[in-house]
Parts: structure tokens; sequence; C-alpha cells
């Protein structure tokens, strides 16, 4: 089995640059400011193998003291996003769980999955990318899950750009969702 880790990068470069030559069953988003453990890789992987349908298999990811960066995920009515167990203690189902969308911090997504949902819609040039795709994938009648037994620290570096999700948001309604 052919699994390739992507590594995202802040400056919008890509480690794959030709999609359409990349030939694995899998492929794995893993952000730079995480710190993943040693089994969050064949974790997610387990968790891919026991359902076909399953598009996209989320890591767990813990703050850097241990608490729950986000559990999983939903677009509320608004389409804004909400993430269940933000900066909580780690009380979570051993096993898998259905979640609304996959941060692409650590996740894990199935080749053919992502090219029947349509893959990465290019007008997302920066964040919510993840997002819509787990939207399509949905969609397209594939699973979004959280694998918590996949585990991965993240410093959410990122996350210091002030109106980020202002702006993401105001970018998805008014520019992407007409259309989709």
């Amino acid at each position: 089995m052919r699994v390739s880790v992507i590594i995202v990068t802040y400056n919008n470069e890509e480690t794959i640059t030709d999609w359409h030559a990349y030939r694995g069953q899998y492929f794995a988003l893993l952000n730079l400011d995480t710190v993943p453990t040693e089994k969050w890789l064949s974790e997610l992987v387990r968790t891919m193998e026991r359902d076909s349908k399953i598009g996209v298999a989320r890591s767990l990811p813990l703050n850097m003291d241990g608490s729950v960066d986000s559990a999983g995920g939903f677009l509320n009515f608004f389409r804004y996003p909400l993430e269940l167990g933000k900066n909580k203690l780690p009380l979570l189902p051993n096993d898998i769980y259905e979640i609304g969308y996959a941060k692409g911090a650590a996740a894990l997504f199935r080749w053919s999955s992502y090219l029947h949902a349509g893959g990465f819609d290019e007008r997302f040039f920066f964040y919510y990318d993840e997002t819509d795709l787990c939207y399509c994938l949905r969609k397209a009648g594939y699973k979004v899950v959280l694998a918590p037994s996949s585990i991965v620290y993240h410093k959410e570096l990122g996350s210091d750009i002030p109106w980020k999700e202002f702006f993401a948001l105001y970018y998805m309604e008014t520019l992407l969702y007409g259309d989709r």
C-alpha cells in the first residue's frame, strides 16, 4: 500500500505538483505546526480500511498542553464552522465517529474518493480548502470521520492571523458557495 504524506506549508507550496500523476491509495495532509505521535498514520490507515465509504479520516489533534484542539467540526446553518471540544480535556469515545469536516492539520484521504468528489477547489487559495472538500465528499456519499486513536499535537501557528476566519468565511459564502 502506498501512502504519501503531504506537508502543508504556509506559503502555498505543494509537495505534489501534479495531483493527476499521483497513483497511491491514500494521501495524508500534515501541517508543519503538528507533532505526530508514533502511530498517527498507521491508526488512520487502519480506520480507512474498516469501511470503503470513509473518504477521509482525521487524527485527534491535541494542544501542546494535552487539551483537545478540535474533536471534529460541523458547519452550522450559516455555514460557520463549529469545533467540538475546543480546549477541553480529551473525554472522547474510543471508536471512530462521523464529523462534518476534517481539518487538514492531520488527515488521511482516500485517493479514489478524492477524485470522485472533484478534488480540492483551486479557488480556495488558503484556509478551508479541506472543509470544502469534506462537504463535497459527504455530498458524494462518503463518510468523514475522526479517529481518536490517531493523535497529533497541534501548535496552531497559522491561527494567529488576525481576521482569518472572517475573511475566509466571507470568501466562502460570497464567492464560492453560490455555485457549489
